[in-house]
């Protein structure tokens, strides 16, 4: 996968491959064919767009890129209407927001998450050391501290977006803002019991 995609936005790209070869290959769950070439064109432009824009390494640059289109709004004065380049960034953010969320969510269901991901992170970590291969960051079971790592994505990531989609929704904030805070919180107080919830995620 790597090799096919140039080591850029793997899974996203390998993910997008797959949708389009299986409606190639398979006419009947192709949901897109109806529509006219133009159309499908700029669905599948902005369909890929979308995708890409869930890979981490995007997300600062997704953030000024929606920053900037809020800025352009503000300059037409109160009641301007978004540019029509605004809409790409902020479909972009929605998405990507959703993508991230989880510590958005309420604690019981954050913390099951957390377990799951970091699951998925351990196996990975595994496998690299496995290979001889460098430990990817919070990959490494023995020495990854779960709480420290979603106290840093919250405090680093997650919170900035969400205060950034406050701005454009502010209904969608005020039910994730609060989660946030509480998984914030709970996070801060559960380092004498992360190593079980690390063995819980093996």
């Amino acid at each position: 996968r790597a090799l096919a995609h140039n080591d850029q936005s793997i899974q996203e790209n390998t993910h997008l491959r797959l949708l389009f070869d299986r409606m190639a290959a398979r006419p009947g769950i192709n949901i897109f064919r109806a529509l006219p070439a133009g159309r499908f064109a700029e669905l599948r432009r902005r369909l890929v767009l979308l995708v890409l824009s869930t890979d981490m390494s995007r997300h600062f640059g997704l953030l000024q890129d929606v920053r900037q289109a809020m800025q352009a709004r503000a300059r037409g004065g109160p009641g301007a209407v978004w540019p029509a380049e605004a809409l790409d960034p902020l479909l972009c953010l929605l998405l990507h927001a959703c993508d991230i969320a989880n510590q958005a969510r309420p604690k019981a269901r954050a913390v099951e998450w957390a377990t799951r991901i970091f699951a998925e992170y351990f196996h990975q970590g595994d496998c690299e050391r496995e290979l001889g291969l460098p430990l990817s960051p919070l990959c490494d079971r023995a020495t990854t501290i779960i709480s420290s790592g979603e106290i840093g994505f919250i405090r680093f990531i997650l919170r900035p977006t969400f205060d950034l989609l406050a701005e454009l929704l502010p209904q969608a904030a005020e039910v994730c803002i609060p989660h946030l805070e509480a998984n914030y919180k709970h996070w801060m107080l559960r380092e004498d019991s992360t190593v079980r919830l690390k063995e819980t995620a093996r």
